[in-house]
């Protein structure tokens, strides 16, 4: 059996040679990348066969192809090989030549990883703990300051590239998304003039960076209007195609175009890849539906799919400490969407009426699960939002508990990418350290107790 696993992996890993990589759609560089790996091959292959003639045309090939596309250490080893072979042919003026462009290239590889180790190192750490994070953050900035010095001795593409991640990068710890904007603004004008390597630079990554930031500074309706003429550039089978459209979906949302969202979410729901995708994700991509279902209930909602839908409601999953913003919009929504009764099998509410709280419900904090009345299961559900999502909260409950159509909308005027600001909750500066010092003075088993709402 293992042997016969073994032959059919073989046979797929044969056909990674006939990937097309000629789709703009993809990595840019990937299909000048791809051949300067096929020279390559070929060449090792002619060098050990002692075919000197084919091999020298193939390598000043290769040569050019990585001078045009800034691959640096690709140019090495075809310097490399080149030098070797005019060695070996005792061709004199031409091994001189070759070796002092290889001693150029090889500083310049050098640079090269440093710079790369220094914006791996952060974005190792940008991506551990919190702690991690802010100790990151206060020696960013000398980072790229030696970033930049790099990129001043190496004038490559390379060295670029680190500089302008790791600015993206340190804007975005400083919560500076306004100048994100500008960053990648400025990046692609450099592009439009020639100033950058339109074989290496990742357009797709400028355009998403973009459209994130928009929806950070609280701009949806200009990065709605952006993410709409940015969509055609990534391709329907990556997997970076779903965080674009991800990111397009809340623009819509925030931009109160619930049914450009609501087509959104049948595009992405069509895509033969969509069941594949991590588990997180589906999950995400559930509850941007719950709140489309939400604030558009579908035309023809038959008994048995209501039940479903508050079914489902119900079912939500429950996410770590680190993803508050999470369960405060499933709370919310829960809070929003409850059956018109607690029992099972109860009827849902018909689609456009009122939510309405159940009768009995169950508060389940540390010391256990107690029934408590309507107003109690309320007065619970308002404390956990406010403890998590500080300002906004009033607003929240009266949306949900209204049946008017413009005040259940209010609930998906987020102001934030966070899911809890994708319910109307945004907190600033200000509110947090309000709510932060009154959350100190409050004694320690207060702030340990955790309450939330369950409906049996």
């Amino acid at each position: 059996m293992q042997k016969l696993q073994s032959r059919v992996r073989s046979k797929l890993l044969n056909q990674l040679y006939f990937l097309d990589h000629s789709d703009p759609r993809h990595l840019v560089s990937r299909r000048y990348e791809m051949e300067c790996l096929d020279l390559l091959h070929k060449v090792s292959i002619l060098y050990a066969e002692r075919e000197y003639k084919l091999t020298e045309r193939l390598l000043q090939r290769c040569l050019r192809l990585a001078e045009m596309g800034e691959f640096t250490h690709y140019l090495v080893q075809s310097a490399r090989m080149l030098r070797n072979l005019h060695a070996e042919q005792r061709q004199v003026i031409p091994y001189k030549k070759v070796a002092k462009a290889l001693l150029r290239a090889q500083q310049v590889l050098a640079w090269e990883d440093e710079a790369e180790q220094i914006y791996r190192d952060t974005q190792a750490a940008l991506g551990s703990t919190v702690a991690a994070r802010r100790k990151v953050l206060a020696i960013m900035p000398e980072r790229i300051e030696h970033l930049e010095t790099l990129h001043r001795r190496a004038r490559s593409f390379t060295t670029y590239n680190a500089v302008y991640r790791a600015r993206l990068a340190y804007e975005e710890l400083q919560g500076n998304f306004t100048e994100m904007i500008r960053v990648t603004a400025a990046a692609a004008r450099r592009l439009r003039d020639g100033k950058l390597n339109a074989r290496r630079f990742d357009l797709r990554f400028n355009h998403f960076v973009c459209i994130y930031a928009y929806l950070r500074s609280r701009q949806p309706v200009q990065g709605l209007r952006l993410a709409e003429e940015y969509s055609r550039d990534f391709h329907p089978s990556s997997s970076n195609w779903f965080y674009f459209q991800e990111h397009h979906v809340l623009l819509a949302l925030h931009a109160e175009q619930y049914e450009r969202a609501q087509q959104l979410l049948g595009i992405i729901t069509k895509n033969p890849a969509y069941p594949i995708q991590r588990e997180a994700a589906l999950q995400r991509w559930d509850l941007y539906k719950g709140y489309i279902d939400f604030v558009l209930p579908p035309q023809r909602a038959t008994t048995a799919r209501q039940r479903q839908l508050a079914q489902w409601v119900l079912q939500l999953p429950e996410y770590s400490r680190d993803k508050r913003g999470h369960n405060v919009a499933i709370l919310v929504l829960q809070a929003a969407a409850f059956p018109a009764r607690a029992q099972p099998g109860g009827s849902a509410p018909a689609p456009g009426a009122p939510p309405q709280v159940p009768a009995t419900a169950l508060v389940r904090t540390h010391h256990g699960a107690q029934p408590v009345v309507p107003a109690l299961a309320a007065a619970d559900c308002r404390k956990e939002l406010r403890r998590a999502s500080g300002s906004g909260t009033r607003e929240i409950a009266a949306a949900a508990a209204s049946g008017n159509a413009s005040a259940r909308r209010g609930l998906c005027r987020g102001r934030n990418h966070s899911l809890r600001t994708l319910v109307g909750a945004g907190i600033g500066p200000a509110a947090r350290r309000a709510a932060g010092a009154k959350r100190a003075a409050r004694p320690l088993a207060c702030r340990r107790l955790k309450v939330r709402v369950r409906i049996y």
